[in-house]
């Protein structure tokens, strides 16, 4: 999809984000990574007994243009869950994530909260604290991170704050945002903190999670229950 200003890349049937092209920028997101690995639905879910855990992609079957005009397009990816599909009973996290170019530097979540962030290559260097998303920066490239301790939830931010999160390119002068116009989509109230962006770097809208709240806000689905969700 096209406009003369954006450029996006999809998959089909899959609907993944290959590309997005900006002005003379070939692709905001990482161009390293697989072709499908880029810009995707993903869901996290185990059984009612917090046993099994599973994460895997959500991929579209079937593709449609719904909507081609001069000034708008809509377009249609859709999956149908079968009955032969081995899935218990079971609660579910669901996210959308953005795997960006090396080219941004700069982490912004809001007006207060902005920092230049290390590199993933930085990241995997360190040493590893109490739990497996926290590191200790011990050999950076750029001294100012020695001695940090970096972690994803630093970054996280409560629902009522999080209307627009992302990176800065400090070369290209560019930014690329997940805006969030309105969170009636999200579960609990407007306390709840939820991930936004971390090292990699990494850009995240997350719909529904148990961060920072635990079971009894995730979402649940009992065997023979029928449901829909429409996003």
């Amino acid at each position: 999809m096209n406009n003369g200003i954006v450029k996006v890349i999809l998959s089909r049937p899959y609907g993944n984000v290959q590309g997005i092209t900006y002005q003379e920028v070939e692709n905001l997101l990482d161009s390293s990574l697989d072709r499908d690995d880029r810009g995707y639905w993903d869901c996290s879910w185990e059984d009612v007994n917090g046993k099994n855990g599973k994460q895997t992609k959500i991929l579209g079957g079937e593709f449609q243009v719904l909507t081609q005009k001069n000034n708008e397009v809509e377009v249609s990816f859709k999956t149908t869950w079968k009955r032969s599909d081995p899935l218990p009973a079971l609660n579910v996290d669901k996210r959308i994530v953005f795997k960006v170019s090396h080219r941004f530097q700069y982490l912004a979540i809001s007006d207060s909260r902005q920092r230049l962030m290390p590199t993933s290559a930085v990241q995997a260097r360190g040493q590893s604290l109490a739990y497996p998303e926290a590191v200790m920066l011990e050999n950076p490239s750029n001294s100012k991170f020695k001695g940090e301790v970096d972690d994803k939830y630093q970054y996280s931010s409560e629902t009522k704050d999080d209307s627009l999160h992302g990176w800065i390119s400090l070369i290209k002068g560019i930014g690329i945002w997940i805006i969030t116009p309105s969170h009636e989509f999200r579960t609990a109230g407007p306390l709840k903190q939820d991930l936004t962006c971390h090292v990699g770097p990494t850009c995240l809208s997350m719909f529904m999670s148990r961060h920072y709240s635990g079971v009894p806000l995730n979402v649940t689905f009992e065997n023979g229950e029928p449901w829909f969700h429409l996003s």
